[in-house]
């Protein structure tokens, strides 16, 4: 429990989103969605001074790191995904210009430089936090 005698939010997600599964289109989909809303929340709060010090700053910027190298680890899998369903013979684009597996790859290709591009960011997010870990206040 945290201070607010509230379940602790990672008990909560888990709860809903056993990280052993079942895993569907849906739950992934979902999940994707929950990270987006908080996102959003967090975005909101740090503009009106959610984070007031060092310390905050600090546990802010690891997860934030934690979260960067976790989202790495998405990208490469769905660009796997993507490329598996290049293989697929049932799948079409729906253009009928070109072959799915065409476009699949293609989709695979962009999701690689989308991994990369976030992987370059995680060293200074942790090296952030790394700093950010010496800052605390005299009250």
């Amino acid at each position: 429990m945290n201070h607010h005698d509230l379940p602790d939010f990672p008990d909560v997600v888990e709860q809903h989103f056993p990280y052993d599964g079942p895993h569907t289109d849906d739950t992934v989909l979902d999940a994707l969605r929950g990270a987006q809303s908080l996102i959003r929340y967090a975005n909101n709060a740090t503009s009106r001074r959610g984070v007031l010090n060092g310390p905050s700053v600090y546990r802010s910027a690891s997860a934030a790191a934690a979260m960067a190298h976790g989202l790495v680890q998405l990208l490469d899998q769905l660009a796997d995904a993507a490329r598996q369903v290049a293989e697929d013979p049932t799948a079409y684009d729906d253009r009928r210009d070109r072959p799915a597996s065409q476009t699949a790859i293609e989709v695979g290709l962009h999701l690689d430089v989308a991994r990369d591009k976030v992987a370059a960011v995680t060293r200074p997010l942790d090296q952030a936090a790394i700093v950010a870990s010496h800052i605390g206040h005299d009250r």
